[in-house]
């Protein structure tokens, strides 16, 4: 940085004398002085700064050491993804708008052409006032002036509307590449991940992101041809200044540096300006904290929370929590606050620092300026239009620096979009291609489970079952002994720790998904509705089904009589996850969802918990028309819903321990269904 200052300072002095300048000694020792810059620059970017004490340097090593073992490979490969890399990947959702992007660039490109030449077209018109040119010259200076602003105004408008519509597609496209990415993720991943986190990387996330690809990127690619227009007239009206001009720029770019370094850089801000743990200045502050992602991922956690409040307020209200869920929230938008505190210092510092460079430049240059007018190598109207175009370049360096900020504020937004975009190690696998006629046969053989958030626990072990076509098999036990896993595992919703399942003799992960759906139909223990009319929530991913095949699942499932009750009948709008609705009168609808599909496996995962004694027994007496003509599956408590199945698997501690009809299990007075019971049975 010395070097390039002395080394401009030097002609500077030099060109006072043009013929001393031209002298072959003294040419030789500015080339050398302006060599030694270039080499003393690049050997400054390229070599590492070593720590100077022993201790230091084992402390590195020792880190580096620890995080290389922990970490396994994939980790490690996704560390080394730089700001480059994640920049290039949103560049890629630029091609896909290139039509409109190629409009916008160009109307923005006659607008930057129109707007270089504004500085010279004002500085013409007061030229020729000062200089006293008379009214025609003056009037067409002024036409002038007024021509390159009106296509300015003109193409500058268009420019944004091209750009503000792009950004709208681009938007549009990552949420819908995010959804589909989300939408396919394994089961497992929803088990750990918030639902509010997510719905936030999809709104606010997202919308930073593409707003940055076009908007910010239009005005990176502006400011740099505005920036190089200038400089070009600059030099062009006065090299001199230009040299005085250059000499603060190192200035400009160190403070915009750090700036963009206090927004991407990893480490921890509290051990920026610590003397003794951080001697170098400018490496200390490569260890601030990654504020922009820090502030994404804590404003997610606080969508998260008003996510889950908001979806249960009838919880909430019920326990008087309201004040404890407002201060919850409050403290989440704290933490949000604490970081955009950060970003607020930052900011006024940037500013502050230059807004003090740029008045002292500009203080140089009016001085050195005033000069070269009074001795005669410039005249005042070039002085006013240099003047005119150094404004020009400082503005734009300062949107420069701007738009880079918000470029790591997008970096920071994409680091988790992408994350859950590009992770293919929980995505669901669904490759299966195979179409087999499927009568209902469901073969466990050797199969034991652990779920991926509790590897270390087994929820089955060594499960060996045949259930046989036509047959209604019922799954009885203690709650935790792992009844529903065994329908986690049918749905497909995880895979075996080890062993298989088939399906009619074929492996359960050969099946085409959505035909395997289509045939295997599950009622869950908490039904969700859609907010949608009944008749929507009934047909739902069966958009083949027809009038007769809703009204003869409805009436099946014993929900036609309550709904032809109501004003809109199937028209009625269940509300968000069918608020509108009772327990029962849920239940009774996802049923007929599952039996509109003809199914040729219908699993029951407590659905009929939530009915009353009347709905059912019209649902059992449903399930007694069906039955023999598929497979049913019912995981239940109550001895009224399993005493008439087939057969009944008691399961206990993820094994199946007793296998039989209700009669043959009572026989065994010590088994475990006996137990079962006779705890459900009235006391004489």
């Amino acid at each position: 940085l010395f070097s390039y200052v002395f080394t401009l300072t030097k002609i500077l002095c030099l060109a006072e004398d043009i013929d001393f300048l031209n002298r072959p000694g003294v040419i030789l020792s500015l080339v050398w002085s302006l060599g030694a810059t270039a080499v003393l620059g690049y050997l400054t970017y390229t070599l590492p700064v070593i720590p100077s004490k022993y201790s230091n340097l084992w402390k590195l090593d020792r880190t580096r050491n620890k995080n290389e073992h922990a970490k396994d490979e994939e980790t490690k490969r996704k560390e080394k993804l730089t700001t480059y890399d994640h920049i290039r990947v949103l560049l890629g959702y630029c091609k896909c708008e290139w039509k409109w992007l190629t409009a916008g660039f160009s109307a923005m490109l006659v607008f930057v052409v129109a707007e270089i030449f504004e500085p010279s077209a004002t500085g013409y018109v007061l030229g020729s006032v000062i200089d006293k040119k008379g009214y025609h010259t003056l009037i067409m200076a002024v036409l002038f002036r007024i021509g390159i602003t009106f296509i300015a105004i003109v193409f500058g408008g268009f420019a944004e509307g091209c750009m503000e519509y792009s950004t709208s597609l681009i938007a549009r496209k990552l949420r819908l590449d995010l959804f589909t990415s989300l939408v396919f993720k394994d089961i497992a991943f929803f088990d750990v991940t918030n639902s509010g986190e997510m719905v936030s990387r999809l709104t606010a996330d997202c919308q930073t992101v593409s707003t940055a690809v076009s908007s910010n990127l239009t005005q990176f690619i502006r400011s740099s041809v505005l920036i190089i227009g200038s400089l070009s007239f600059l030099l062009f009206y006065s090299w001199r200044m230009t040299l005085v001009t250059f000499i603060t720029f190192p200035l400009m770019i160190i403070l915009t540096k750090i700036y963009g370094s206090f927004y991407d850089a990893p480490g921890s801000a509290s051990k920026c300006f610590d003397p003794n743990k951080n001697p170098n200045t400018f490496t200390a502050l490569v260890t601030f904290q990654k504020l922009s992602e820090s502030t994404q991922s804590t404003m997610a956690k606080a969508n998260q929370i008003a996510a889950e409040v908001l979806s249960t307020m009838r919880t909430v209200r019920s326990f008087a929590c309201e004040k404890r869920e407002i201060a919850r929230f409050s403290r989440m938008l704290n933490s949000v606050l604490k970081y955009d505190r950060k970003r607020s210092l930052a900011a006024s510092g940037y500013i502050w620092s230059c807004d003090i460079a740029e008045s002292l430049t500009v203080a140089v240059i009016l001085l050195y300026g005033g000069h070269l007018v009074f001795s005669d190598k410039m005249s005042s109207g070039i002085l006013v239009t240099y003047i005119l175009y150094l404004e020009q370049l400082e503005n734009n360096l300062y949107i420069l620096g701007s738009a880079m900020t918000q470029v790591m504020n997008c970096v920071g937004a994409s680091r988790k979009i992408f994350a859950y975009m590009t992770d293919d190690s929980d995505k669901a696998e669904s490759n299966g291609k195979e179409k087999p006629e499927i009568t209902g046969k469901i073969e466990l053989t050797s199969v034991n489970f652990s779920y991926p958030s509790r590897p270390n626990r087994k929820v089955l072990e060594d499960v060996n079952l045949t259930l046989e076509s036509g047959q209604t098999v019922a799954f009885v036990g203690a709650s935790g002994g792992g009844k529903s896993t065994f329908v986690s595992l049918i749905e497909r919703f995880y895979k075996p720790t080890s062993g298989s399942i088939f399906v009619d003799g074929t492996p359960i992960d050969r099946i085409d998904h959505e035909y395997f759906h289509e045939k295997v139909a599950l009622v869950a223990q908490e039904p969700v509705l859609y907010n949608g009319s009944i008749r929507e929530n009934i047909v739902y991913g069966c958009e083949w089904a027809t009038e007769e095949d809703m009204l003869r699942a409805a009436q099946t499932a014993n929900v036609h009589e309550f709904v032809m009750q109501l004003e809109n009948g199937y028209e009625t709008n269940c509300g968000e996850r069918g608020a509108q609705l009772s327990g029962g009168q849920k239940q009774r609808i996802a049923i007929a969802r599952a039996l509109v599909r003809r199914p040729a496996v219908l699993i029951l995962d407590e659905a009929t918990s939530a009915l009353d004694s009347h709905s059912e027994d019209a649902v059992q007496e449903a399930l007694k028309r069906i039955a023999g003509k598929l497979t049913v599956i019912i995981i239940a408590h109550r001895l009224s819903t399993i005493e008439h199945a087939d057969r009944i698997c008691v399961v206990s501690n993820g094994r199946v321990v007793q296998t039989g009809t209700h009669s043959e299990l009572l026989k065994d007075v010590g088994g475990l269904y006996h137990s079962l019971v006779a705890r459900q049975s009235p006391s004489p």
